[in-house]
């Protein structure tokens, strides 16, 4: 499943906003849900942490690859693969960030208990979580 949308930060200097974004250990601290992250390599990490998915609430571990973190293009890439809940979860995504918007684009592919929710729910999920970590960013920033 395809999942795109976009975040409006056109109030905050993008500069600043990149230096957390880019920044693994500063963003995470914005990620929604999060409960730990470990660093497993210099791009790899295990990552624990709750996320609810229509009335379904649950725990997941993933191991999260970055494969592109570039600043003059201020895009990330990563991929990710998740299992909780009964289900598992791979994720293939791009955020880029440009001076009045955050785009994301990613691939979303869901199976286990989660499959038949994921079609009416997972939009809704990406674009609350993308949104709760832009909204915390922005704040991290005004605060620099």
């Amino acid at each position: 499943m395809r999942v795109q949308g976009s975040v409006n930060i056109n109030d905050i200097n993008v500069d600043e906003l990149w230096k957390i974004f880019s920044n693994i250990d500063e963003v995470s601290k914005c990620f929604p849900g999060l409960k730990s992250l470990q660093k497993v390599s210099e791009n790899s990490y295990k990552v624990t942490g709750q996320v609810s998915v229509g009335l379904i609430k649950g725990d997941y571990n993933a191991d999260v690859s970055f494969t592109r973190i570039d600043g003059s293009t201020r895009t990330i890439s990563f991929t990710a693969r998740g299992r909780g809940m009964n289900s598992v979860v791979d994720l293939n995504a791009t955020l880029t960030l440009n001076s009045n918007e955050l785009k994301y684009d990613a691939d979303v592919r869901v199976s286990g208990v989660l499959a038949s929710l994921a079609s009416r729910a997972i939009n809704t999920v990406v674009d609350k979580i993308v949104n709760e970590l832009v909204e915390c960013v922005k704040t991290k920033a005004r605060a620099s």
